[in-house]
């Protein structure tokens, strides 16, 4: 694990593999191991590079709502690249992580080999599942990460999570810092994300998006992909189908370039 610095925080990150550079970030409550997990073995061909996010994982405590700010969380991303010493990337991220993802590539398109989108999750409007995700801040603030748990793990549940991945985040949560994940929360909860400007964005953009989540509304990657130049749309069963790195590496054959620049 490395640690670099971004502003007043510190994250941490991890790089594995050999190949393109792809920085790959999770989502609200997530952490960098699972952005590893989502590439599972599609992982070991690229070089790929995950931290937490801020207020995540081992990442600095960030108590301040705002702290998370999108522009702001796709400014990590260009501290963690200055610190690799890589000039240029494949950026993306799941929901959270997308968002951050997106916001980096607007700002800095010369930096961008191609933006991956996970489960867009905002847009012009506010995010359908703003409501749940407030009552989490709530949950967390009166009852603690215990409470918080116990009565979330049948939502887990009801997104089809395994077993296995409902453990493993719920042991995730008993190792945040709680005043961090309600300012994430609360934060995140509020975002809105203007897409006209994607007209502007020349990356190829790859999004991968499934129905039945009100969190991660479909529609918002099916608008995506009408205003952006070079998009591509494939549906998936859900944020925990496996081999998400080898869908995204299908997709970009249709943009070689994408898998051989910027290696090293």
């Amino acid at each position: 694990m490395l640690r670099v610095r971004s502003g007043e925080l510190t994250l941490a990150v991890e790089v594995s593999g050999q190949g393109v550079p792809v920085v790959y970030l999770h989502g609200l409550g997530g952490c960098r191991q699972y952005a590893r997990i989502q590439w599972g073995e599609a992982g070991q061909d690229v070089r790929l590079i995950v931290f937490d996010q801020r207020g995540h994982g081992q990442s600095s405590p960030a108590r301040d709502e705002a702290l998370y700010e999108p522009r702001l969380m796709g400014e990590d991303i260009a501290a963690v690249l200055d610190a690799l010493e890589i000039p240029r990337a494949i950026v993306g991220g799941a929901s959270m992580g997308a968002a951050a993802a997106l916001r980096f590539a607007q700002a800095h398109p010369e930096r961008t080999l191609a933006l991956l989108q996970t489960g867009p999750a905002f847009g012009d409007r506010p995010n359908r599942n703003r409501a749940a995700l407030q009552t989490f801040a709530r949950l967390l603030e009166e009852q603690g990460i215990e409470g918080t748990i116990a009565r979330t793990s049948a939502e887990w549940q009801a997104l089809n999570m395994p077993e296995e991945a409902t453990a493993e985040m719920a042991f995730l949560y008993r190792h945040y810092d709680a005043a961090s994940m309600i300012a994430a929360h609360r934060a995140v909860s509020n975002w809105r994300l203007p897409l006209s400007p994607l007209r502007e964005l020349s990356v190829p953009v790859f999004l991968l998006a499934w129905r039945g989540d009100p969190q991660h509304d479909p529609a918002i990657a099916m608008r995506m992909k009408r205003l952006l130049p070079r998009a591509w749309l494939q549906m998936i069963p859900g944020v925990f189908s496996p081999n998400l790195g080898a869908t995204y590496r299908a997709m970009m054959a249709a943009v070689p370039d994408v898998l051989t620049a910027g290696e090293g």
